[in-house]
Formats: C-alpha cells, structure tokens, sequence
C-alpha cells in the first residue's frame, strides 16, 4: 500500500511516546516522515531547540505528530511542543481564512 502524505513528527529519541507509534505506523504504509528530536550527543530534557526551523520542516506537510506528553520530559522539549503547535496552529488557520 503506498500513502500520499507526508508528515513531521517530534518525538522523544526512544521512540516511547504515542506520536512515534503513529508516525511509524505511517512510515509502514510509505508516508514521507520527518523526525525531529535531540541529536544523539544531547539530552532530550535539554536539547537546543533553537536550531529547529518549523517554517522549513512544516512547508508543504499535510501533518505533524506530536504527544502531549511532550511537555514533561523537560525545559527544551515542553518549549519546542509549544513554538511547533503556535506555528502549525497560526499557519493553519491563515490557510482557512485565506490571507
């Protein structure tokens, strides 16, 4: 079966969230999946998610899979979940309204 979406998903390294059980589920059915996380060499709880450009990762994406469960694994993660979620939520409702 070939899937015609493609998906940006932040997830915890470990894969130990529900988002990742979706997105890899999607990867099975030949969804184009980004995956964002902390680099090996960093702590998840205290990754730099400065470097995550969103306007990039989420132009032309049909979704983006994330936990809430994000928000309790640290500082860095808990930021990262709300930058991601005010830009996809913003860049949504400007493509309802139209402007």
């Amino acid at each position: 079966m070939s899937a015609h979406f493609s998906i940006v998903n932040f997830r915890h390294p470990e894969e130990s969230d529900a988002g990742s059980l979706v997105t890899d589920f999607a990867i099975d059915m030949g969804a184009t999946v980004n995956i964002i996380s902390s680099q090996k060499n960093e702590l998840f709880s205290n990754f730099n998610y400065g470097n995550i450009n969103w306007r990039n990762l989420l132009q032309n994406k049909h979704w983006l899979v994330n936990s809430s469960t994000m928000v309790l694994q640290g500082i860095s993660p808990s930021n990262a979940w709300g930058g991601v979620n005010d830009f996809w939520g913003t860049r949504r409702y400007k493509n309802c309204n139209g402007s």
